[in-house]
């Protein structure tokens, strides 16, 4: 019986265009779409191919470490700058880079540094990408 309801419920959903169990509190706050993220996260485990421009980025990891970043073309960094990690949540250690550090920017380097030792795992590089159509439209709720 909670197979054939849940398949139902999913076919509600497809047909009507809105969750059968929605919360009317929660489409009420968010007018039914999800809000947008203001920031994005960055981890060896779970790299990011792109940062959407607009977000502030956090670059984390499980021990504490100097961030070391620039910008522009992976091979000529410019406006190299150092950040110390700051304890975070869970255990983690995070630099937070502002929408407004990385404003005007269309590419981030960096490579952690632990102690006086360089993160084996090399140079990283995130395109900053303009915001698709549909993150625009869901922008203001934020």
């Amino acid at each position: 019986m909670w197979a054939h309801s849940e398949l139902i419920k999913l076919a509600w959903t497809r047909v009507s265009k809105t969750p059968a169990e929605q919360l009317t509190a929660v489409t009420a706050r968010y007018g039914g779409q999800p809000p947008t993220p203001s920031t994005s996260y960055w981890r060896l485990a779970v790299p990011l191919t792109g940062l959407v421009e607009g977000r502030n980025l956090v670059v984390e990891d499980t021990q504490p470490f100097t961030l070391h970043y620039g910008f522009g073309d992976p091979s000529n960094w410019t406006a190299v700058t150092d950040a110390d990690s700051v304890s975070q949540p869970f255990g983690m250690y995070g630099v937070t880079l502002t929408a407004e550090q990385l404003s005007g920017q269309t590419q981030l380097n960096f490579i952690r540094r632990y102690g006086s030792t360089w993160d084996p795992s090399g140079n990283h590089s995130i395109p900053i990408v303009a915001a698709p159509a549909s993150h625009l439209q869901h922008q203001s709720g934020r």
